[in-house]
C-alpha cells in the first residue's frame, strides 16, 4: 500500500478517536476555558512556589528554578484561549453575516498567539523530561530540599507521564485501527474476487 494511503488511513482513525468535530461548540469552549484558567492558576503556583524556595532545595537546585521556568512556559501557552476569544471576535465582525470559519479566527488573532501556544507547548515537552530526571535523582534524598517545593515538582512530574501515557495509548489505538482498517479492505476484496470468481464459474 502506498505511503499516503497508509498516512489518510492513520489520519482518519485518528479523527474518529478524537471525535473533537463532534463536539458542539458551546462544549469545545468551555473546554477551552477550563483548560486555559487551569494553565493560568498552574502556572501562577509554579512561579510562586519556585520563586519563593529558589534557595530552599540543597539537594539539587535546579528544581526551583525548573518550577519558574516551567510555569513561564505554561502561562504562555495558557494565553492562547483568550487571544483566541479576540481572534473570535474580530473573524465574526469582519465576516458578518457569515459564519466565520476557524481559518478566520487563526488569522485574526493578534500576535499569531495559535503559532506561539504551539511553540511554547513544544518546549514544554522538552523542558519537563530535564525536571522529571532531576526530580527522580533526589527521591531518596529530598529531605535536603522544601517540602512543597519538591512534592510540587513531584507531582509535575507523574502528570506530564500520565498524559504521555494517555498519547501513546492515543497513537498506538490508532495504529490498530488503521492495520484493522486495512485487514478489512483485504478481507472485503478477497470475498469480492471470489464472488466474481463462482458467478464468471456459473
Amino acid at each position: 500500500m502506498p505511503v499516503r494511503d497508509v498516512h489518510n488511513e492513520y489520519n482518519a482513525a485518528v479523527r474518529k478517536v478524537q471525535r473533537t468535530d463532534k463536539l458542539p461548540p458551546k462544549l469545545l469552549f468551555v473546554l477551552r476555558a477550563v483548560s486555559s484558567c487551569f494553565g493560568f492558576c498552574m502556572s501562577i503556583f509554579l512561579i510562586t512556589v519556585g520563586w519563593i524556595n529558589k534557595r530552599n532545595c540543597e539537594a539539587d537546585k535546579h528544581i526551583p528554578y525548573w518550577l519558574i521556568i516551567t510555569g513561564i512556559v505554561i502561562f504562555i501557552s495558557a494565553l492562547n484561549f483568550p487571544f483566541y476569544l479576540i481572534g473570535w471576535r474580530r473573524a465574526k465582525q469582519a465576516m458578518a453575516p457569515q459564519t466565520s470559519t476557524e481559518t478566520d479566527i487563526k488569522n485574526a488573532t493578534p500576535l499569531k498567539m495559535h503559532r506561539i501556544s504551539r511553540f511554547t507547548f513544544c518546549c514544554l515537552c522538552m523542558c519537563i523530561p530535564i525536571g522529571i530526571l532531576w526530580t527522580m535523582q533526589i527521591y531518596d534524598n529530598h529531605e535536603n530540599c522544601d517540602n512543597l517545593t519538591y512534592w510540587t515538582a513531584f507531582s509535575v512530574s507523574i502528570l506530564y507521564l500520565c498524559w504521555m501515557c494517555l498519547m501513546v495509548s492515543v497513537c498506538l489505538l490508532g495504529c490498530c485501527m488503521v492495520g484493522a482498517s486495512r485487514v478489512s479492505k483485504q478481507v472485503t476484496a478477497a470475498k469480492l474476487k471470489k464472488q466474481q470468481s463462482a458467478n464468471s464459474n456459473a
